[in-house]
């Protein structure tokens, strides 16, 4: 891998007069759902060139669902706490709440590549407040817990495109020298696998393929971004030095990787897109992911779950 991974051509889609962050790509790569930063949150729907075509609503940490019919999202609330809600891109006010309203935060919602289960992290159940990874099921928010370790706090759990990992951020309370580690935790064996050294704190993991993820990374100067390679256990710095990216998103299309990211620009946050390059990641990985895509919108044109709360 003698090349260089950079972001190339990037380019900043939201305006100066507000600030925005945690974009998620739609999963045929023409929209986006950007949060806005209006009381505890606003999403808004925009077009790939940061174009906004309608505020969906109240709400934050929105992600799609693989149809590209729904989104999950967070809502806070009457008690305080994050709650996680599910709504039609087309009818977002008629959003139903998936879990919430039982004494724990709900939070970082994650849809598996079959967009049957909604990953999140959640202090549900922990009186000492640690949030560990749980599955829903995305229709009645029947959960299942699937890490456990009680000294370790996880959150921002993403999918493997085959389903059957989920990669977190944990942060080790038990070794105040550790900073935040990326995980790997497969669901068949509920074998967890460190991916970093603990030296920088490393967050927020997407993957790329089943062998490569992006992660914010922080720095002194600067969060940045990096690649981790999950087979050799190592990170790869994208550019030459750390330039604010953060929260990166990705779209993959057969060869071409696009990213989302956030910079602070001044006193607020703005979303950049880029491509990234030197970076080859597994043709087959990418080109199945799409194909699961696109078998699951067909098996599921139908219209969303209907309202009232999902089981908590």
């Amino acid at each position: 891998m003698g090349k260089r991974i950079e972001l190339r051509a990037p380019r900043r889609i939201t305006s100066d007069g507000a600030s925005f962050r945690r974009p998620a790509w739609s999963p045929d790569g023409r929209h986006l759902v950007i949060e806005a930063a209006e009381g505890s949150g606003a999403l808004y729907l925009v077009d790939a060139k940061g174009r906004v075509e309608r505020r969906l609503g109240e709400g934050s940490e929105a992600a799609w669902s693989p149809d590209g019919l729904r989104l999950a999202f967070c809502r806070v609330g009457a008690d305080g706490r994050r709650e996680t809600w599910v709504c039609d891109v087309a009818a977002p006010g008629a959003a139903r709440r998936l879990a919430g309203g039982d004494g724990g935060s709900w939070e970082h919602p994650a849809w598996s590549p079959d967009g049957g289960r909604v990953a999140c992290a959640s202090d549900h159940g922990s009186q000492a407040g640690v949030r560990h990874v749980w599955l829903l099921d995305a229709v009645h928010g029947d959960r299942r817990r699937v890490t456990s370790d009680p000294l370790r706090c996880d959150g921002h759990p993403a999918w493997s495109p085959d389903g059957r990992a989920v990669a977190f951020d944990g942060d080790d309370r038990a070794d105040e020298a550790r900073a935040v580690d990326l995980h790997v935790l497969e669901l068949e064996s509920g074998a967890v696998t460190r991916l970093t050294d603990g030296t920088v704190a490393t967050r927020r993991p997407v993957f790329l393929d089943r062998r490569f993820l992006l992660a914010e990374r922080s720095a002194a100067i600067a969060p940045a971004l990096v690649v981790v390679d999950r087979e050799k256990h190592r990170s790869l710095p994208v550019g030459e030095e750390p330039d604010g990216a953060r929260e990166p998103a990705v779209r993959g299309k057969r060869r071409e990787l696009l990213v989302a990211y956030v910079r602070r620009d001044g006193e607020r946050d703005s979303v950049w897109v880029a491509e990234l390059r030197g970076l080859k990641v597994t043709p087959e990985s990418r080109e199945l992911d799409e194909a699961l895509r696109e078998a699951v919108a067909e098996t599921q044109k139908g219209p969303a779950p209907g309202e009232g709360e999902g089981s908590t």
